[in-house]
């Protein structure tokens, strides 16, 4: 018996697997990666952090170039938009504070 070849039970595979790589790649952090530094020091303060100061605490450790907040920010951004953290309150400056989302504490 041979099976019939239909073309958008292949199609629909092919994306299924495509969206499970993309997925998977997303949710995949290395290890020594700004995120991966901000999730740690995250955790290690327990307490919301603004990107200025996540940037200031990774420089003082020497784990980032500079201590401005454009270390930092751009990847909280796509954290948030991710769901590892989220945007609790903001600081004096108007800067936005994050923490991690229950799945990531």
């Amino acid at each position: 018996m041979s099976e019939t070849y239909n073309e958008a039970d292949y199609r629909s595979d092919r994306i299924t697997k495509e969206n499970r790589k993309k997925a998977h790649k997303k949710i995949q952090i290395k290890k020594g990666s700004k995120r991966h530094l901000i999730i740690g020091l995250l955790r290690e303060v327990k307490r919301p952090l603004s990107a200025d100061e996540s940037s200031l605490i990774l420089y003082n450790r020497g784990k980032v170039k500079t201590p401005h907040r454009q270390e930092t920010a751009p990847r909280l951004s796509e954290m948030k938009d991710d769901g590892i953290v989220r945007a609790v309150d903001t600081d004096i400056y108007g800067h936005s504070l994050y923490e991690l989302t229950e799945a990531w504490r």
